[in-house]
């Protein structure tokens, strides 16, 4: 099945929030080829955004943002370029 990963999702593969165990679950998955996971081309953006906020709540140390992030890109599908809206 395809899926569009929201950004959300992924963080909760490495942020312990509600629902992770079930979003790993899906991570796991689309690892081993179960499900079709689509990305939009400001993924990597809003991830380095999440966990960056998470950093100055300090729900997670100093400097663990960049192992997070590391960590949520080498699993990510493939992006794909969002649709842009014009005026």
């Amino acid at each position: 099945m395809k899926y569009a990963l929201d950004s959300s999702v992924a963080l909760k593969w490495v942020l312990p929030e509600a629902d992770s165990g079930k979003a790993i679950r899906l991570r796991d998955d689309y690892s081993n080829g179960l499900h079709e996971l689509l990305a939009p081309d400001i993924f990597p953006s809003e991830i380095a955004n999440g966990l960056a906020s998470a950093e100055r709540q300090r729900r997670i140390r100093t400097g663990e943002s960049a192992i997070f992030l590391n960590d949520v890109l080498s699993a990510a599908p493939a992006l794909h370029q969002a649709v842009r809206a014009t005026l």
